[in-house]
């Protein structure tokens, strides 16, 4: 038996499904699964950290030739991708002894096989029971990478000392410069941990706040990023895969929505009152608003009610129990 994860990713479009797949390949990992990335992207995938060590092909998956071609009796296939048309699906349903599709927002009418939707919000998405379809829906599939499973928050410090921020791989709307400029005048004297992730084309930009107490974090791994979330008192971050992590680490942070695909994370927070606003990156009054969520979660008892409700919402078994599903075994 093979497993394949088709996915993609690039600086233009980020590496959000190459990170969720990641602790996916992790799993079947564990399980002593033969498994290996299939990626549509350009040669910079091949140095994204999360792929270290991990067997992948970067390739253009998106041809019925080579699915046919690459897909045997014993394969089974996991899907997350926002380019491939309905067709693919299909190919690659009809040709892997069972499929598995990540979705966020019911983008197609999926053939048969399993649909997850690892979101903490799904209500408002059309899923149809139409043929032979398992739904995995919710928070109990939230995926997280292994290093996010255990380990948790010791305290809610009276003041705020460190401040994380963190917007994807990429920083596709040019925020960080403009936040660290912001809170430099702001908050002097709090520590800014800034992630700086393979697809930043603004790093000189980044670079040029001067402020000796910003430090720079670049391409870490799951256990650095954890580490930082948990010595951090407040984090700042774009609002896809990252804020379960930050849930999952019970760290008050601040949302901002950088891309549509987003939405739905957006609405979950709201919902389950687990952020206080969440921001939009195009907004004119962008750092404004920022500032003023800064302000408001500097009070110690706005962010211990936030940890509070941080606690235990989700419990980190998502990837398991999606692997399980994969292949066949009783849900944990």
């Amino acid at each position: 038996m093979k497993v394949y994860i088709f996915t993609e990713g690039s600086s233009k479009i980020g590496y959000g499904h190459i990170v969720r797949c990641s602790a996916l390949y992790q799993e079947l990992e564990k399980r002593n699964i033969d498994v290996e990335f299939v990626i549509n992207g350009g040669k910079e995938i091949a140095e994204v950290e999360v792929l270290e060590g991990k067997k992948k092909l970067i390739k253009n998956w998106l041809s019925k030739d080579f699915l046919i071609n690459l897909l045997k009796e014993d394969s089974y296939s996991i899907v997350d991708s926002y380019l491939a048309e309905q067709y693919i699906y299909e190919i690659i349903s009809s040709n892997s002894t069972k499929a598995l599709f990540i979705d966020d927002n019911a983008r197609i009418n999926y053939p048969d096989g399993i649909v997850v939707n690892p979101s903490i919000y799904t209500d408002e998405l059309d899923y149809s029971n139409s043929g032979n379809i398992d739904y995995l829906l919710g928070s109990k599939y939230v995926i997280l990478r292994d290093s996010f499973k255990s380990g948790r928050r010791k305290c809610i410090k009276k003041d705020i000392e460190e401040i994380l921020i963190v917007l994807g791989g990429s920083d596709i709307r040019n925020l960080t410069p403009k936040i660290l400029s912001s809170l430099k005048v702001e908050y002097p004297n709090i520590t800014k941990n800034v992630i700086i992730g393979k697809g930043f084309c603004n790093i000189e930009q980044i670079k040029s706040v001067k402020d000796k107490n910003i430090n720079y974090y670049y391409n870490i791994d799951g256990n650095q990023m954890k580490e930082l979330m948990l010595k951090s008192d407040l984090a700042i971050s774009a609002a896809g895969q990252t804020i379960y992590e930050l849930i999952k680490t019970e760290t008050p942070f601040i949302p901002i929505q950088v891309i549509e695909n987003q939405n739905n994370n957006i609405k979950g927070l709201l919902k389950y009152n687990i952020a206080h606003k969440v921001l939009k990156s195009q907004s004119d009054n962008i750092i404004d608003e920022l500032l003023k969520e800064v302000k408001y979660l500097i009070n110690y008892q706005t962010r211990l009610t936030l940890n509070i409700k941080l606690t235990g919402f989700i419990d980190g078994l998502g990837s398991a129990r999606i692997i399980n599903k994969l292949l066949g075994i009783d849900e944990l």
